[in-house]
């Protein structure tokens, strides 16, 4: 069952996921003390008693330890999650879903509920249809999770074989259904129920969402909904300073493509300035 595409998520979970990431970021370095449930209470607007709920959640993962009296503090993490190296890379390589995760599961599924969005998109009449569900690995820890709702013309071709998800272009290909260009949109989002567990995070969590859509000659072949693990990603550039023939300062992305940073928030070719 495909994730919602809208879930509330209760307010004890979400002070639970911002806590633990400041002592994740050693906002809240170990030993220290936690700002006061008053104080919490305050700053998310919500009771004391959804303070304590999210608190009591830190303390029983071994994140926190609460002395009656005195306050909650940081432990020293002998209880926490084992570590993970994070995926180190460009904005490029994040978007296009390298290799450096590679596949783990991979799950050809049929009568699935497509969104509405989806369905508008593939020009569906039914509600159901093919999708291939993915998840992609970092050291045994998952790190994506992808929905691919294909098209009725790209189900017939794939929806029954056994085959590798890189693979599927050129399957399709070699049946006449030739890929031509994709728009795709980045956003930060919080895991749903179904997101959550598919990663292995809290009800809440921060993740960064991608949709795709992929066009052939033929019409859209699939669209896709794909969620990263925020908290696994790190995504870093090197920044390179230009002055332009009329004398503007500008900051660029410094890779062979020097693609100016408008560019990467949706702003066409244009400059910066720094």
């Amino acid at each position: 069952m495909p994730p919602a595409e809208s879930l509330p998520v209760p307010r004890w979970q979400r002070v639970f996921a911002i806590v633990l990431q400041r002592i994740r970021n050693n906002e809240y370095p170990i030993g220290s003390a936690l700002d006061s449930e008053d104080r919490l209470a305050r700053e998310f607007g919500c009771s004391k008693a959804t303070v304590r709920l999210a608190l009591g959640e830190l303390a029983q993962r071994g994140w926190v330890v609460r002395r009656q009296g005195k306050g909650t503090f940081v432990t020293d993490g002998a209880a926490r999650e084992p570590g993970v190296t994070p995926l180190t890379g460009s904005f490029a390589e994040l978007i296009l879903e390298n290799s450096s995760s590679p596949i783990r599961e991979q799950t050809v599924r049929a009568g699935v509920p497509f969104p509405h969005s989806v369905r508008a998109r593939l020009a569906m009449n039914g509600g159901e249809g093919v999708a291939i569900e993915v998840r992609r690995f970092i050291d045994d820890v998952p790190f994506t999770y992808a929905l691919h709702y294909l098209s009725g013309a790209a189900a017939e071709h794939l929806g029954s074989r056994d085959f590798h998800l890189d693979d599927r272009f050129d399957l399709l290909r070699d049946k006449g259904m030739t890929v031509s260009h994709a728009e795709q949109s980045i956003t930060a989002q919080l895991a749903d129920i179904t997101v959550a567990e598919k990663l292995g995070i809290d009800i809440g969590a921060p993740v960064l969402s991608a949709d795709r859509t992929t066009h052939g000659d033929q019409g859209v072949i699939e669209v896709v909904h794909t969620w990263f693990r925020a908290d696994l990603y790190r995504w870093e550039a090197k920044l390179a300073y230009y002055w332009t023939a009329d004398g503007t300062l500008v900051m660029a992305i410094d890779d062979d493509r020097r693609t100016p940073l408008t560019s990467l928030r949706g702003g066409g070719t244009g400059t910066t300035r720094p």
